[in-house]
């Protein structure tokens, strides 16, 4: 065996021709040299260590595949894989079975904890690691065991304060009833609905201690007791407000929702922030209180806001097949007078209409929660079924009687020309429509989950002497609800209803007579072409109905897919007849999500289609959902 032998290798010496040796210019050589040596030497250790301790760690990394066994619920197991850092880390190995031991430790309190939360209090884990197999194999042994279930429920408040007590709602309305499954997840909630009571009473330094949750493991029950602190009681101080600029103070103090002496109640410092977000004046709002109560029982309350830009500017465009492409532009202002006051002008262009409007809202108009708004508009429409040229004047009153909830009411005037089928008539029609919305819905346009209603009534009368007279009124109601989180799968519904009643058919203006079919309506049919027909024209109806069904699925974040079933028909009649079928459309899409919102494209096909009426399919191109 030959030894391994360490040799020191040196140039050697050779002087080919004399040289002046001068000490201070040899040390300064000297010193270059060595320092340019030092750091190659350097350099060349730590890249040689790099690569050795690279090829070590890969050398060392544990591959492995896990599983969890004994959890028959799925849902309860996807909860745990996704908290799970063995699970979620599987495609990064542990450097050795020791990472992967403290992965699996890290995880089992979690999993208990779990349990724990969902009343599982006898749950067990074990965890088995074959290191023999290739991949090594984790194994999450999970007895779930039976759900304990609640003995009793006990409030216990320190201090003598029985009428707290007796303002409370009971613990059984907030879920905590003798025979229901003790789960933590529905004590903690019990409790946090008791504080948000607690401190709408006045007691807003109020806690709770640690819940005492008493488990019977032979019984399998389990009592609790919520311990509550409330500390003192407390009314409204002195309200400051800062960060403003161009808005006037008077718009902040006109939405504060309570008086100086006023008992506290944290809800209202809650309505506050949502009515100075819904203002669209401010970025950012925040509103707080002191942290101590001084001597006086007043609290000290701070409104700190941050002003965003007044004045917006916006453009869309939009694509359907049967009414080509379309723009609209528009610009705001939301702060015209510092009041709040919001002005707004659009203007749009298609290949079916060419119009412009305006509006100009008075916030705060006589009530804190109402507002006043002009609004008119002039366009000219050309349709398969009319031409029009119309201006329409507006003032309503609109108040907000709960969060997204609004009614409205106010007279409208509209002077219009109407063609249809080669005649022509001219109206003057006087209404005063009264609007009611709902709107519980999480986004303008990409709602997820919640809902939209809407109900309109009004009745028309015609100036010029013509005698007429009509009653119009429409219901709509969305629904959004999400059905899976990974990947994101939400149902999406729409109907609406639509009558007229009072005129026959023909004596109603054409363009405010009811139409289906289009990109807004029943997808796959052209524009206004479902419902009464005369020579393959539309002429519009006295009623309609719509149902509108889809299924978005986001692939990533940046794209989904949705798949659709849309019908609907207008009616001759004053009421839909349902004896006549209703056409369906059906159809996918793709939407691309944007900071905006998503970008839509649908392709839609008529499930009954028409000779030398309907296309083989239609395409809808637009910003935001169909609805």
């Amino acid at each position: 065996m030959r030894k391994r032998v360490n040799r020191l290798y040196r140039a050697p010496w050779r002087v080919q021709t004399p040289v002046s040796f001068n000490p201070a210019v040899q040390n300064k050589r000297f010193a270059k040299g060595a320092c340019v040596g030092l750091i190659f030497v350097w350099v060349l250790i730590l890249s040689v260590t790099d690569h050795a301790t690279k090829a070590e760690t890969r050398r060392l990394k544990t591959d492995y595949e896990v599983s969890l066994e004994g959890v028959q619920d799925t849902t309860m197991k996807t909860d745990l894989e996704s908290m799970s850092d063995t699970v979620t880390l599987e495609t990064r190995p542990p450097a050795g079975l020791y990472g992967l031991r403290e992965r699996t430790e890290r995880d089992v309190p979690k999993f208990l904890d779990y349990f724990q939360s969902q009343g599982h209090y006898g749950a067990a884990v074990h965890v088995e690691i074959d290191r023999k197999s290739t991949p090594v194999q984790v194994r999450f042994n999970i007895d779930a065991g039976p759900v304990y279930r609640l003995e009793s429920a006990e409030l216990e408040i320190q201090g003598p304060k029985p009428e707290l007590k007796k303002r409370l709602p009971s613990l059984e309305l907030l879920g905590l009833k003798a025979g229901t499954p003790a789960g933590a997840k529905t004590i903690l909630g019990a409790q946090t609905a008791l504080m948000q009571d607690v401190r709408n009473l006045g007691y807003v330094f109020a806690r709770f201690d640690t819940p005492q949750v008493l488990v019977d493991h032979h019984s399998k029950t389990a009592k609790v007791i919520l311990k509550l602190v409330p500390g003192p009681r407390a009314w409204f101080g002195e309200t400051t407000v800062s960060g403003l600029q161009e808005v006037r103070e008077s718009v902040v103090r006109d939405k504060v929702p309570w008086k100086k002496g006023d008992l506290f109640q944290e809800w209202l410092l809650t309505k506050l922030q949502a009515r100075l977000t819904g203002t669209g004046l401010f970025a950012f709002v925040e509103i707080t209180h002191a942290d101590t109560l001084p001597d006086s029982g007043l609290l000290p309350i701070r409104v700190r806001i941050k002003e965003r830009k007044q004045r917006t500017v916006g453009a869309g465009v939009s694509y359907k097949t049967d009414e080509g492409p379309g723009a609209k532009v528009f610009w705001e202002n939301r702060n015209v007078r510092r009041q709040g006051e919001k002005l707004r002008l659009q203007a749009e262009a298609s290949g079916i209409v060419l119009g412009a409007e305006g509006s100009f809202r008075i916030p705060a108009f006589r009530r804190d929660d109402q507002s006043l708004v002009f609004s008119s508009r002039v366009a000219r429409e050309d349709t398969d079924a009319y031409e029009s040229l119309g201006v329409t004047v507006s003032a309503a009153v609109e108040r907000e009687l709960a969060a997204g909830l609004r009614v409205g009411a106010g007279p409208a005037y509209r002077l219009s020309r109407v063609d249809q089928m080669d005649k022509r008539e001219e109206f003057a029609l006087l209404s005063f429509p009264c609007l009611l919305s709902w709107d519980t819905s999480d986004n303008l346009l990409d709602p997820t989950k919640g809902g939209r209603f809407a109900l309109g009534i009004a009745p028309f009368y015609d100036m010029l002497g013509i005698d007429l007279g009509f009653l119009k009124g429409s219901m709509s109601y969305s629904r959004y609800v999400g059905l899976w989180k990974k990947p994101f799968i939400a149902f999406s519904g729409r109907g609406l209803l639509g009558f007229l009643e009072g005129a026959s058919r023909d004596r109603v203006p054409a363009d405010e007579r009811f139409y289906a079919g289009g990109g807004g309506s029943v997808r796959g049919y052209p524009y206004q072409t479902l419902g009464p027909l005369s020579d393959g024209e539309p002429v519009g109806g006295r009623s309609v109905t719509e149902v509108s069904l889809e299924l978005r699925m986001k692939v990533t974040e940046t794209i989904g897919l949705v798949t659709f079933l849309d019908g609907g028909s207008a009616f001759e009649s004053s009421v839909p007849n349902f004896e006549e079928p209703l056409r369906w459309g059906a159809g996918i899409g793709i939407r691309y999500y944007t900071a905006v919102g998503p970008l839509r494209l649908d392709l839609a096909f008529p499930l009954h289609r028409r000779e030398g009426i309907d296309d083989a399919f239609q395409v809808y191109v637009s910003i935001g959902q169909a609805f």
